[in-house]
């Protein structure tokens, strides 16, 4: 899972008992890590939701499901949360300001609505299958004294884009 997105699995596919089915069979969780992320089952819904507090870590929780004549059924899950971003990570909200070099890889980054992505000084960015959008934000390169630095910016998004399509 990516560093800062919430997962959600549907577990009722995995409930599997011969005297029980749907609300007479509870799930539990134990192991869990509280401080890589936070993890709940939804008792209705049987979703399970996990939201990664930090940008990288690995820790096996322990998933049980109960029925109504005390059965249990008990299953470890290897969770891997891996950063979406090195270097500077996008913000949940707010402006995502990049002061040193960065790249993100196969990830979706939304900006809140009027966010910005302000990137400062002399840093490359490597985007590879990223999808960066910018809810009526701007894209904008300071470099100190140099007027330029927006232009080069954008012409090398620009390239980027050529080169991908061809």
């Amino acid at each position: 899972m990516s560093g800062g997105k919430i997962t959600q699995f549907n577990l009722t596919p995995y409930e599997t008992d011969f005297e029980d089915s749907g609300a007479n069979l509870k799930w539990n969780i134990s192991g869990d890590n509280i401080f890589l992320f936070t993890v709940d089952v939804d008792p209705t819904s049987d979703i399970l939701t996990i939201i990664p507090r930090l940008e990288s870590g690995y820790d096996v929780m322990t998933l049980t499901l109960y029925d109504s004549d005390g059965g249990v059924d008990t299953q470890n899950i290897e969770v891997n949360v891996i950063p979406r971003c090195a270097g500077i990570h996008p913000p949940e909200t707010g402006d995502w300001n990049i002061t040193s070099n960065t790249s993100c890889a196969n990830t979706n980054i939304t900006l809140s609505g009027n966010s910005n992505l302000n990137v400062f000084g002399n840093v490359t960015l490597t985007f590879d299958n990223v999808t960066l959008i910018l809810d009526n934000g701007t894209l904008t390169a300071y470099d100190e004294g140099n007027a330029n630095s927006v232009v080069s910016v954008l012409d090398s998004i620009v390239d980027s884009i050529i080169d991908w399509i061809t």
